[in-house]
């Protein structure tokens, strides 16, 4: 943009970024300290596993989803506060901040991880790896977004749509793909041998089974890939009746219906229209991101549900099949104790702990806890809501605070998108009327830039440049507006051009 700095100040070019950046470090610093380390510290020393499961909950929820949501904010940041009079690139800034919010939400995943299970053996770099590689797929989604097309109707659709597809259907497949990392492997002789003996009891062909290198015990079934897996951690854990009693509740899963498969990975696909919610927001405005959020929160606790439902027919499969129904409620109460899982959830999708032992007829070893707080979290949104806020209010809050006059405050809303225009078109008007001509017409030009939808701030350009004499400029600015859709504009600009170059404007 042609000496925008001779009449805007270098400073409000970075204050975009700038603000960008410090919303992102704000939400994180909020989440970490009071979400993640502020759990973990509220543990006493000698509370029971059950209390000590509330906190870790509360840690390890928060860590997740700071991985998932820290991304976001980086990317909204850039959307929110970064105007076009930046001199750094929006889509530039949008991914660093993303990429810094990954970042920040692998490093909460590892502490918590590293504060409930000690250092790991293989060192820090896997167990980063490891986040990275669960949540590769919803970082993929967000960076798709972004470069989503700007309307539904657009034929860029198509390829983009192709790409998110891919996205999802290699998530789907991720077990199999995780082979081909360090993270996972084909399962030992044991852990094969105890399938294939469950199997056998249960009158169905042996699984393919897998390892996932992580220390946090738990077990998977993916029905759609005839996939069970272990992690080393419950591997570890249990000894052979019990790993077999587990085994029977995830064999129970592979023999789920189809439609109840089908269901469970539609949650995947009902990410697409939030990723599309830039297209959507631009063909149907507001209510095409707000339909995409509501059908996703829809087809989750659909499967929520049915999965809880599911979850409970396959603890009865287990109890059943087990040659004494006290080795799976055994085997349940170790992985929730060594895992530190929390006994009872608001919404949990495998039910609660002492209702899950009971269909076991195994009489629980604690007292029933209360569900995690949802304290420390709903600061951390609240918090995080009101940074934003701020940020984007920052300009009126700095007008009241300082009582800037009008023309500081305008400087300083420029630089951001929701004030950008109509502050910048304020900043013209005003150079106008001191017949700062070329100063007015560089002010136009960045609101049109700003708004490019509105012909009307390129022609008040054109004008500017003429007045200054400088018809060469104000050709090229009449270049950009389209002589179909904007033909009186470009007819009025052509014969300003015509004018200034018969008597050199104003000057």
């Amino acid at each position: 943009m042609k000496d925008l700095a001779s009449a805007v100040p270098a400073w409000v070019a970075w204050t975009g970024p700038a603000l960008a950046l410090a919303t992102l470090i704000a939400i994180y610093v909020l989440v970490r300290v009071v979400v993640v380390d502020g759990s973990l510290r509220s543990i006493p020393a000698d509370a029971p596993w059950t209390e000590r499961a509330r906190g870790v909950h509360v840690a390890r929820t928060g860590a997740a989803v700071s991985v998932l949501v820290l991304p976001i904010v980086g990317v909204a940041s850039a959307l929110a506060l970064v105007n076009p009079l930046s001199f750094v690139s929006r889509t530039l800034v949008a991914l660093t901040l993303g990429a810094m919010g990954a970042l920040g939400g692998l490093v909460d995943s590892a502490s918590v991880d590293r504060r409930i299970h000690g250092p790991s053996k293989e060192g820090p770099v896997r167990t980063v790896f490891g986040p990275i590689l669960s949540y590769s797929p919803v970082l993929a989604l967000v960076t798709l977004g972004w470069f989503a097309p700007a309307e539904v109707t657009s034929w860029s659709m198509v390829p983009w749509l192709v790409g998110v597809l891919l996205v999802v259907y290699a998530w789907m497949r991720a077990p199999l793909l995780m082979l081909h990392t360090p993270l996972a492997a084909e399962a030992d002789a044991r852990a094969t041998g105890v399938v294939e003996s469950a199997s056998s009891a249960l009158d169905i062909g042996p699984p393919r089974t897998i390892e996932f290198r992580t220390r946090q015990p738990n077990a998977f079934a993916f029905p759609w890939l005839g996939v069970v897996a272990f992690t080393t951690g419950l591997l570890e854990a249990l000894d052979d009746d019990e790993l077999e009693a587990i085994t029977h509740h995830e064999l129970a899963h592979l023999s789920e219906s189809v439609g109840l498969t089908r269901l469970r990975q539609s949650q995947l696909y009902a990410l697409i229209p939030i990723a599309a919610a830039r297209p959507l927001l631009g063909t149907l405005g507001l209510a095409g991101p707000l339909l995409a959020l509501l059908v996703f929160v829809g087809v989750t606790e659909v499967v929520r549900r049915r999965g809880l439902a599911a979850e409970l027919a396959s603890d009865s499969a287990a109890v059943d099949a087990s040659h004494h129904s006290a080795v799976y409620g055994r085997a349940l109460e170790k992985t929730y104790r060594i895992g530190l899982i929390p006994a009872v959830l608001r919404r949990g999708t495998h039910g609660q702990l002492h209702e899950r032992l009971a269909t076991a007829g195994v009489e629980p070893g604690f007292d029933v806890p209360l569900p995690p707080s949802r304290v420390r979290p709903l600061v951390a949104v609240v918090g995080s809501t009101l940074t934003i806020a701020a940020a984007v209010f920052s300009p009126w809050i700095a007008y009241a605070v300082s009582g800037s006059d009008a023309e500081a405050f305008h400087r300083f809303a420029a630089a951001i998108p929701v004030y950008g225009s109509s502050s910048v078109e304020t900043l013209a008007w005003d150079a106008e009327l001191d017949e700062r001509w070329a100063e007015a017409a560089i002010l136009y030009e960045a609101a049109a830039d700003v708004s490019p939808s509105d012909p009307y701030l390129r022609s008040e350009a054109v004008r500017l440049w003429s007045y200054a004499g400088d018809c060469a400029q104000a050709e090229e600015s009449a270049q950009l507006l389209d002589p179909q859709t904007h033909a009186e504009d470009r007819r009025y600009a052509n014969e300003l051009i015509e004018w200034c170059e018969l008597t050199g404007g104003l000057r």
